[in-house]
């Protein structure tokens, strides 16, 4: 019985050696990465056109458009539902312009980038020495600045209204609708991050009153018109040529909602633009 046991605990101690030994010798092998299949216009097709019309349907949803970038180009753009359900008009990609909310904040960031190459702007700069009209209140004995702006990190409150009008007549100038609903200053600047879409309506503001333009025309002149974007627009009310989504031999409309901070929420654009015309 004893040399039992002593053959049983040897083969264990033997065992129980070799185990990591094995394990540094035969590393097991890395796992080779699932690949995506590409993004081709006939996979995209087949995936939307078997799976929105029957979401938009059962939420109720009017319509929609859909637009897919891939490997830098646009590999799929389709209208799904209606436009316009008073007209029975339907969604085009390269006519129906939809608000892009907060997307507009990249031309406003690329704007103020802009503004701080040409040296008229600093990121770390008390943001009241570029503002004419009104100031941020001073608090926490720090100053708000661009790169506060850009970071989400101001210190302002939310708050939501305020940022829609029915009628053109009622959206303020820019610069009058901040300077009117500045909203407190709640905690100190650059130590959290909480999303403030007045702050990047107040950096696209700024990039005014550095540059002499209106908003929307400076994105207009300076990026919507050098990238040839020519279904997109910051401007509030929607120009007329724009705001028409049907053919043009009817008449156009402007949408329900206007924004007042346009560089922060209010840019819209079509899903594709229509090739160039040739002369």
């Amino acid at each position: 019985m004893r040399a039992l046991i002593r053959r049983t605990l040897t083969g264990l101690l033997v065992g129980g050696a070799a185990v990591p030994a094995a394990g540094v010798l035969a590393p097991p092998a890395a796992a080779s990465p699932i690949a995506c299949p590409p993004a081709t216009s006939a996979a995209l097709a087949e995936f939307f056109d078997g799976n929105l019309p029957g979401q938009l349907t059962a939420d109720r949803v009017p319509g929609a458009v859909v637009s897919v970038a891939a490997g830098g180009t646009t590999a799929f753009t389709k209208g799904y539902g209606l436009a316009d359900t008073e007209r029975a008009v339907a969604f085009d990609a390269t006519r129906s312009l939809v608000r892009i909310a907060s997307i507009s904040k990249l031309f406003t960031w690329t704007a103020v980038m802009q503004q701080v190459e040409a040296g008229r702007l600093d990121l770390d700069t008390d943001v009241n020495r570029y503002l004419t009209g009104f100031r941020v209140p001073d608090a926490y004995a720090r100053p708000v600045t661009l790169r506060h702006l850009m970071s989400h990190t101001a210190g302002f409150e939310d708050v939501i209204t305020g940022t829609g009008a029915r009628d053109a007549a009622d959206v303020p100038p820019l610069g009058r609708y901040l300077a009117d609903h500045m909203p407190a200053r709640i905690r100190p600047p650059g130590e959290i991050s909480a999303y403030s879409n007045y702050g990047a309506a107040l950096a696209g503001h700024i990039v005014s009153e550095v540059s002499g333009e209106p908003y929307d025309e400076y994105v207009q002149r300076h990026l919507l018109g050098p990238l040839g974007m020519t279904r997109s627009t910051a401007a509030e009310p929607v120009p007329a040529a724009l705001a028409r989504t049907w053919p043009a031999a009817t008449t156009p409309t402007s949408p329900r909602r206007r924004c007042t901070r346009s560089p922060s929420t209010g840019c819209r654009r079509t899903a594709r633009s229509p090739p160039p015309r040739r002369t």
